[in-house]
């Protein structure tokens, strides 16, 4: 959604000189807000200056960050002025990069430009303020982006954010100057929580309080996570998002979704079970389904780790039904893309961790698992990834397919 978009005469509702997101009127700039990490400020051409303001500078991966932005007009006379300082008018872009002089690249939450207005300006007197304030937790992956991941920081290091201001000061693009965040690794029992939370379901509910789909499911996984670990830095959150949650849902019809927290090969996760699913149709999953599927996952990782394309050819096509189809139909010229095609990704992308954040169990005998990928030699690659597994008729679980979450 872009302000050009917007002046078409969509579904509109008129704003006026006001603003409409966790703030009203003009007020004072950074001194009002009460927090520890400002950025400079930066003067426009039209006389605009802009600061971002955070409430800390330390925060853990999965923390909402807060941030207020600023305006002030410091010239000599009123400057044309839009009114839309709203994340959901898609005027307020913030920009993430790794380096303070880096490439920034935009970072989208799920509420961000999707509300249609017609506009109508105003004018900012010399020396007035206006502010508002968002949140920066949740993004939403598209194919656009090159932000791929659905947590805006989702692993310890330092980051610094900008926003890009379009269209706020009529045919004028402003940034802010930058102001770094720092996020730091999880200690205690927030390494669990940490682990449980890194799924696309996971960190839209934690932004919105809503599931991300008709799935209602990781309400009972918070539950779940807090009863466990109530005393956990993430449990405020999660306790703020299921109170929306309940707050929306009122009389909305729900489905029933069990979940559970399971602790195998020394790793904990989330493993539920969608009505009618199981390891089995018409059966609950056993703790045999959900170490087998921990298994499977530790078996082709350690094939991919020990740069054995012949091993991990051999166990995927044992499991994968589909792939062993293609692999016998191969010619030997194609076999050997495909063992240089693993070898390639092995020496580019270094060994692989993995751990496993959720499980799902669906009915008719199927599967996936939600897992967390690092590699060592690229850690900007996309973390989340989803594999999926079948039950045959012999009841041996095989994998169905691997592939990017989103």
């Amino acid at each position: 959604m872009t302000f050009k978009d917007m002046k078409t005469g969509l579904p509109a509702m008129f704003v006026l000189f006001a603003l409409m997101f966790g703030c009203s009127g003009s007020v004072r700039c950074a001194g009002d807000v009460g927090a520890a990490v400002m950025s400079g400020e930066i003067r426009s051409s039209s006389g605009m200056t802009t600061q971002l303001t955070l409430e800390r500078e330390t925060y853990l991966p999965g923390e909402p960050v807060g941030v207020t932005l600023c305006l002030r007009n410091g010239g000599m006379t009123s400057i044309p002025f839009n009114g839309m300082l709203d994340v959901r008018f898609g005027g307020i872009l913030p920009q993430i990069s790794a380096e303070r002089d880096g490439n920034y690249e935009f970072c989208m939450g799920p509420e961000f430009g999707t509300t249609h207005a017609v506009i109508r300006s105003g004018l900012m007197r010399p020396g007035e303020r206006v502010t508002t304030s968002f949140r920066i937790l949740y993004n939403h992956v598209m194919s656009s982006m090159k932000i791929q991941r659905s947590y805006a920081f989702p692993r310890a290091g330092t980051y610094f954010l900008r926003v890009r201001l379009h269209n706020i000061v009529p045919s004028q693009d402003i940034h802010t100057a930058p102001v770094r965040v720092r996020i730091t690794e999880p200690e205690g029992t927030d390494v669990a929580v940490w682990n449980l939370l890194q799924t696309r379901d996971a960190a839209y509910f934690l932004y919105r309080g809503w599931p991300v789909s008709t799935d209602e499911g990781i309400a009972e996984e918070f539950e779940r996570i807090i009863a466990r670990y109530p005393d956990s830095t993430y449990t405020p959150y999660m306790r703020e998002s299921l109170d929306k949650f309940r707050s929306r849902k009122r009389s909305r019809s729900s489905v029933s979704v069990r979940a559970e927290i399971a602790d195998v090969g020394g790793q904990t996760f989330m493993v539920r079970a969608v009505p009618g699913g199981g390891g089995r149709s018409g059966k609950s999953h056993t703790q045999k389904d959900i170490e087998e599927i921990v298994r499977l996952t530790g078996v082709r990782v350690q094939a991919y780790n020990a740069d054995d394309p012949p091993r991990l050819i051999q166990h995927i096509s044992y499991r994968d039904g589909h792939f062993r189809r293609s692999w016998e139909r191969s010619s030997e010229r194609r076999r050997r893309r495909i063992t240089r095609t693993f070898r390639e990704a092995f020496y580019r992308k270094g060994p692989a961790s993995v751990k496993i954040a959720r499980v799902t169990f669906r009915e008719g005998g199927e599967a996936e698992a939600d897992l967390i990928v690092s590699y060592e030699r690229a850690p900007e690659e996309n973390p989340f990834v989803k594999t999926k597994y079948v039950l045959d008729d012999d009841g041996v679980w095989r994998i169905g397919s691997l592939e990017l979450e989103w």
